[in-house]
């Protein structure tokens, strides 16, 4: 049975390959805002995810508290 880890693994490689393949046919910059309790499952997918796509991938960690603010302030992100 797959861990919850890994279901949002999956699901995050998803959706950032979406995105990179939306907006650009070759290697990208992949700018995404994550909460900090994202911290150790992106810590974990993202360097896979580079090695993979050849895509380079920023991430921003921000506290739940904060980070709807920051996206009603209009903060620029490929992913959130």
């Amino acid at each position: 049975m797959p861990t919850r880890s890994t279901i949002v693994a999956a699901a995050l490689a998803g959706l950032i390959g979406a995105v990179v393949a939306a907006t650009a046919a070759s290697a990208a910059e992949v700018n995404v805002i994550a909460s900090t309790a994202m911290r150790e499952v992106l810590g974990e997918l993202v360097p896979m995810f580079e090695r993979a796509s050849g895509h380079k991938v920023t991430v921003s960690f921000q506290s739940g508290a904060v980070l709807p603010g920051k996206i009603k302030e209009g903060a620029q992100a490929d992913l959130v």
